[in-house]
């Protein structure tokens, strides 16, 4: 008997402190037997010493319930039933002692009962694992994945990064640590908030090629997001639908294989000579297949400016030559002067509109007045596309002989007279936007009028660009101000290439006059500028849209190339 409770003792049970049970005739709740001999020895102690008659009153595989001989009279009862020990603190010893150094840790939450507790969570960490660790970059990705089976729950993994071949790190000594966001998982969260791919493919590329790596004091190493979290749930994959215990039993062998293989692999493919694995030399070997019918007009070699030429493949006939310019405008001109092309736009909006002097209070009253009075201007498209010639996309200036130039938002307010700070130019586009053009604009648009968030032109001038005759009450001359304002802002300053349709997402900020006023319109000019020279700076763009005024006005005030000549009026022809 002694051996066997030293046995129990030994034995890892899911208990911390259990009461064992023995053999002097003494019973409680919550004993413990280590096999059903010693429990029936057990009970016959127990009937001599009290003097117990007892009948099995129920008996099974799993629940035994005894009852006194003379019941009803005596209520005495006893029920023993088998417990089922957990395999998880098994098979964690038997890691341990077959796997020195492995880290394993696993908590669980006493309840009532205390021989019965509930598993919370567990952690743990092979050996190999844990030395590879002072070979990584200090830097960890964690991440998590839903358990989908009986036991649900989440299955979180760190990952590290190992240094290249000259880098060598020792701060993992360190007490401090820094918290970063992976940028693939922030973009989409942003996306599923606001719902626009081209903000969130925006906020992509300004947090991957410069903004999070140029503001994160170094403490990324390069790793941007948790993909190699990714890469590791190929390894696990089905775990997520295993109890705890096979869980832990699978990652100790899907990882031992993943490396065991892929090292065995890898030497033999190095002894052979073959640099690549598999995959990459077969999308190498696709890749030079495909390139076989490119055209290269090499430009710089030290600089790798070059013009990549396609052709059409066999059998596709219908099919016309494609280019690819993966360089700026002006190194097709340095090549040759006579291959390149003056810019256009093929629709241009000329403001031609018959305001009346009762609206014009709300375009003062709107803070746009200044850029009304400006009027039309011709735009210079050599001037233009020469200016382009010198644009760099990447710092927003003009590479100018002298140095480097570029508009700011002063020469907005002194060119165009808007305001360029207060509220920013945003808004939502999951709007009704017919029902928005008829409370705004008093006109009920039709299908053909609106096309996703944008309203066509016609359907502004057919309807507001003269004033009735008759008189007319506030509110109608309020939206006749609304309606040219409209098109006086996506007209001029955030027109398309083809000039037949207005943003309306411009028209909710058109409501009140005097909040219209506290909108920063100068600075979303001035971006959108920006976002149109750097697009049609490329060598196969052929036309540009966007606020070309505020670009020729800014040339002609700064530049003394292409400036038009002022006609002096003497001072005797001036009018008292």
């Amino acid at each position: 008997m002694d051996e066997a409770i030293n046995y129990v003792v030994s034995d890892w049970t899911p208990w911390k402190n259990p009461n064992l049970g023995n053999v002097d005739g003494e019973l409680s709740i919550g004993q413990i037997f280590s096999s059903k001999l010693d429990f029936q020895l057990a009970m016959k102690m127990f009937s001599i010493k009290s003097h117990q008659e007892f009948t099995v009153y129920r008996l099974n595989a799993s629940v035994l319930v005894l009852k006194c001989k003379k019941a009803p009279e005596c209520q005495w009862r006893l029920r023993a039933m088998t417990v089922k020990d957990t395999e998880l603190p098994r098979f964690f010893l038997a890691l341990e002692q077959s796997n020195p150094g492995c880290l394993l840790y696993s908590k669980m939450i006493p309840r009532n009962n205390p021989n019965e507790e509930i598993f919370q969570h567990v952690f743990w960490a092979f050996t190999p694992s844990i030395q590879g660790f002072t070979h990584y970059r200090p830097i960890l990705s964690i991440d998590g994945t839903h358990l989908y089976g009986k036991y649900k729950g989440t299955l979180l993994i760190a990952m590290g990064c190992d240094a290249d071949v000259n880098e060598t790190y020792s701060r993992w000594t360190e007490l401090d640590a820094y918290h970063r966001f992976c940028m693939r998982h922030l973009a989409s969260n942003f996306n599923t908030k606001f719902k626009d791919k081209t903000l969130k493919d925006l906020m992509c590329r300004a947090a991957m090629e410069s903004k999070a790596l140029s503001h994160d004091g170094g403490r990324r190493y390069g790793i941007m997001t948790t993909n190699m979290f990714e890469v590791f749930n190929g390894v696990l994959k089905g775990a997520h639908n295993l109890p705890i215990t096979a869980l832990v039993q699978l990652t100790f062998y899907r990882v031992n294989s993943y490396f065991t293989i892929r090292r065995e692999h890898g030497a033999n493919r190095l002894a052979s000579g073959e640099e690549f694995t598999p995959h990459i030399d077969i999308r190498i070997k696709a890749k030079v297949v495909k390139a076989g019918s490119h055209e290269v007009l090499l430009y710089d070699h030290v600089a790798g400016r070059f013009h990549v030429k396609t052709k059409h493949s066999i059998g596709s006939s219908n099919r016309k030559p494609r280019t690819y310019h993966h360089r700026h405008r002006s190194s097709t001109i340095r090549v040759d002067p006579d291959m390149g092309s003056v810019l256009t736009c093929r629709h241009r909006f000329r403001r031609e509109w018959v305001l009346g002097d009762r609206v014009q209070p709300y375009i003062i009253q709107s803070g746009l007045y200044v850029f009304h009075r400006m009027g039309h201007v011709k735009v210079d498209w050599p001037l233009i596309t020469a200016l382009l010639e010198r644009w760099c996309p990447k710092t927003h200036t003009f590479h100018m002989p002298v140095g480097e130039m570029t508009i700011t938002l002063q020469d907005v307010v002194i060119l165009f007279g808007l305001r360029v700070h207060g509220h920013p130019v945003t808004g939502s586009i999951d709007i009704d936007w017919h029902a928005l053009c008829e409370e705004l604009l008093g006109v009920r648009s039709t299908e053909t009028d609106i096309r996703g968030a944008s309203l066509t032109i016609c359907f502004i001038t057919t309807h507001f660009s003269h004033l009735p005759p008759r008189v007319v009450d506030e509110v109608t001359l309020q939206r006749r101000a609304r309606a040219y304002l409209l098109l006086l802002v996506g007209g001029s300053l955030f027109l398309d290439k083809k000039g037949v349709y207005i943003q309306l997402a411009i028209l909710p900020m058109l409501t009140d006059f005097d909040e219209t006023a506290q909108y920063s319109w100068g600075s979303a000019t001035l971006a959108h500028l920006y976002r149109e020279l750097c697009q049609a700076s490329l060598n196969s763009v052929e036309t540009i849209t966007g606020p070309l005024q505020l670009l020729q006005l800014w040339s002609w005030e700064r530049l003394h190339v292409g400036r038009p000549s002022i006609l002096l009026v003497p001072s005797w022809c001036i009018p008292c």
